[in-house]
């Protein structure tokens, strides 16, 4: 390949070309493809050795981080680094009054993973809309008064909507109650959103209802982060602007139905 750049007065020193050109180049070392650079090249100067060397790692410091973003996007799944030292918030206080209907939410300090979860878009995100949505299955006819969600905001309006649903064929059906939250965390960990609904939401034992967390009109620039739970997982369903279709058998965001 011919490189937009050519040698003048030995390996010291380049002199670029006159024509504005993109280069990308890849070096493939112990298996490991290192995105070296990105330049764009302009008027003809000179340039020290050591100056393109010290603008070739300032660029791949860059690069490495814009890459590993976009690959965690492409993969509906969002990474932040948060203050829990071994990732994962720390205890989270129960509702002795409520009954639990379900709950993936652990104890102590492990009560869902503070650094990964699902991404949650509108469609003025970066990615588009990406909603997602979790099922769960009462043990016996029970009243929902309780919901608790770990979602935080990454960037964009923050605000979440958070709802109930009934099943319609394996995905999100009818939504039974629905709420809209704002001030999520920032990059923080910690915090359980909690929806209440006082008169409550019926539901009955054996039928698969799910748990919806979603962007709307308000925050269609919106990206969030569905915290993972620690371990638990099943079916899941997402909606990317087509309608919900099954998502096959991954790890559940954290979530916790409770109620009498």
């Amino acid at each position: 390949m011919l490189l937009p750049f050519r040698v003048s007065g030995g390996i010291h020193s380049f002199r670029r070309w006159h024509k504005p050109r993109f280069i990308s180049v890849l070096v493939c070392s112990d298996f490991k493809l290192h995105l070296l650079s990105i330049l764009r090249f302009k008027s003809p100067i000179r340039i020290s050795w050591k100056e393109w060397r010290r603008q070739m790692e300032k660029r791949t410091a860059a690069l490495r981080i814009i890459v590993c973003l976009a690959v965690l996007t492409l993969a509906g799944v969002t990474a932040v680094g948060l203050a829990s030292k071994d990732g994962f918030a720390p205890v989270e206080q129960d509702d002795a009054a409520l009954n639990t209907i379900y709950t993936n939410l652990g104890t102590g300090h492990k009560v869902y993973n503070g650094t990964q979860g699902w991404t949650i878009g509108g469609d003025g995100s970066p990615f588009g809309r990406m909603w997602v949505a979790e099922p769960f299955t009462p043990a016996s006819d029970a009243i929902v008064t309780r919901i608790k969600v770990a979602v935080g905001n990454v960037t964009g309006t923050n605000g979440v909507s958070i709802a109930l649903a009934d099943d319609k064929e394996g995905v999100p059906g009818k939504f039974l109650k629905q709420w809209f939250k704002t001030n999520l965390p920032n990059g923080g960990c910690c915090v359980l959103q909690v929806e209440n609904d006082a008169a409550g939401i019926a539901v009955k034992g054996g039928v698969q209802y799910w748990v919806v967390v979603k962007t709307s009109a308000k925050t269609n620039d919106t990206w969030d982060e569905f915290n993972y739970s620690n371990s638990a997982a099943s079916q899941m369903a997402t909606n990317t602007g087509a309608g919900w279709i099954k998502a096959g058998y991954n790890r559940q965001g954290a979530f916790g139905v409770f109620g009498k």
